[in-house]
């Protein structure tokens, strides 16, 4: 890659990410992203050490349809829309590094679940 092609791709990363905020804005607009929001506030703090995989929310969102608490979506609409709903509630963003014990997935550092203290 020459240095011309790497300042350009350089300045439309830029761009790009000039434009997250407002696809966050959108997504609290949406009632599910509430529902995600609500259930991360009243399931998750933060903690320093903590580590939870994404598929561990969805379960435990998963069990909070069961129970009537939370509306009905999709696994790939919560996967979706996690990444804001975390981000607006905990600052934290979305990582491939958690460790289990086959290797590494996909989550969020910095926050564990409630009922774990």
């Amino acid at each position: 890659m020459t240095s011309k092609e790497a300042a350009a791709l350089a300045k439309l990363i830029n761009e790009l990410q000039n434009l997250l905020p407002d696809a966050y804005v959108a997504a609290e607009a949406d009632d599910h992203s509430q529902a995600i929001r609500r259930f991360l506030r009243e399931r998750l703090c933060l903690h320093p050490d903590g580590e939870i995989r994404t598929t561990h929310l969805w379960d435990r969102f998963a069990e909070g349809i069961s129970d009537g608490k939370f509306s009905s979506i999709t696994k790939n609409r919560f996967l979706c829309l996690l990444p804001a709903a975390m981000l607006a509630e905990f600052g934290i963003r979305k990582s491939h590094s958690i460790k289990q014990e086959t290797g590494v997935a996909r989550g969020f550092h910095g926050v564990i679940f409630r009922s774990v203290l």
